[in-house]
């Protein structure tokens, strides 16, 4: 199991952070920059025939062992399903990903900040900003050639990308996605398409293939805003320095 620790690999100290069956698991285990704490999920404590209810718990590091885990409070957990949790190296803030009917796709991420008195504020669905962008550009794909395609992931070197990386990958294998190969996306007979866009600006193959430019613009108009992001990410830079 790997754990994050100013992220470096660890491995377990004992076994009261382990499930009792092959049914009840463990997902995506953190433990914090302070060396003490250990966040994960797990279905441990989910009733019969509801496997699927994970929780985030927490579990202190003392005398050389992991000791007994805590279930986080009903701010954090629901009767849903919440998992894939990463927590900030100085526990201001927990992101998470949470299945609730309120939610935009079949995972959204989930935020909740450490108040003055130590407990969790209320969880936060994260916006339709960050929650459905991907989801924006695969119904556009089925409405233009009504199948899934196989999409090519760009991924910018940038601060928020190299701090979040491992999250958004997680997220979208919540959502069933699969990684492939680019050789396999290429596969995919759209890119045998012919590129009909000249402009400088980087833009998705799905508009480059549109035949007109304000086929395009029409399209565009319609994705999500992102400036949500930027402005979270900001946020959440500032509380840790």
């Amino acid at each position: 199991m790997v754990y994050r620790k100013g992220w470096k690999q660890m491995e377990y100290k004992n076994d009261k952070c382990r499930a009792s069956n092959q049914l009840r698991k463990e997902r995506i285990l953190y433990v914090v920059h302070n060396e003490r704490d250990m966040y994960f999920s797990s279905n441990i404590m989910a009733p019969e025939k509801r496997e699927h209810n994970y929780d985030i718990y927490v579990s202190g590091y003392g005398k050389s062992i992991f000791q007994k885990p805590n279930v986080l409070s009903n701010s954090i957990n629901t009767e849903a399903y919440e998992a894939d949790v990463f927590v900030a190296p100085d526990e201001s803030y927990i992101i998470f990903c949470s299945i609730r009917k309120e939610g935009y796709g079949k995972g959204d991420l989930y935020i909740s900040f450490r108040e003055d008195g130590g407990n969790w504020s209320e969880a936060k669905n994260m916006d339709p900003q960050i929650n459905t962008k991907v989801m924006f550009y695969e119904t556009l794909a089925h409405d233009i050639y009504n199948h899934p395609v196989k999409h090519i992931y760009l991924c910018h070197d940038n601060a928020i990308n190299a701090d979040y990386l491992a999250e958004i990958i997680s997220l979208l294998k919540q959502e069933d996605y699969k990684i492939v190969s680019f050789e396999e996306a290429l596969a995919d007979p759209v890119y045998e398409q012919k590129d009909a866009y000249y402009k400088k600006w980087g833009i998705s193959w799905l508009y480059r293939w549109m035949d007109t430019q304000k086929e395009r613009i029409k399209r565009m108009k319609q994705e999500p805003d992102l400036s949500g992001i930027e402005k979270l990410y900001e946020d959440i830079q500032k509380k840790n320095h």
